[in-house]
């Protein structure tokens, strides 16, 4: 689902989305997005859409590698396929310090696998 149509869903119906989301993530058969549900069990408290629509839906439309940052408060892809990495001004670097130095982020996991 597109975020902007998440957040179009009243609040009941989003917390439908994402128990359905979570759901089928737990009884599928793909291991990446099964590690990275336990993660997000084990670790966020809140803002649980950062992953279950933000996350997802990127991770749906792009097969590129990522940084997951995941933090009490949910959780930030960042994306590495950046051609400005390679020439030394990657654009996501200062978005990187700041989550880094600033909201106390559990982990960082780097993703490098397509979902699909």
């Amino acid at each position: 689902m597109k975020p902007s149509t998440y957040y179009e869903l009243n609040e009941k119906e989003q917390v439908k989305f994402l128990k359905e989301t979570q759901s089928n993530i737990e009884n599928g058969h793909n291991e990446l997005l099964i590690k990275m549900n336990t993660i997000v069990k084990r670790s966020v408290k809140s803002y649980l859409s950062d992953f279950f629509v933000h996350d997802l839906y990127v991770l749906n439309e792009r097969e590129e590698n990522f940084l997951w940052l995941v933090r009490d408060f949910g959780t930030n892809l960042i994306q590495l396929d950046d051609p400005e990495f390679y020439k030394g001004h990657w654009k996501w670097m200062d978005w990187y310090k700041a989550i880094k130095h600033t909201m106390k982020t559990k982990a960082f996991y780097y993703i490098d696998e397509s979902i699909s």
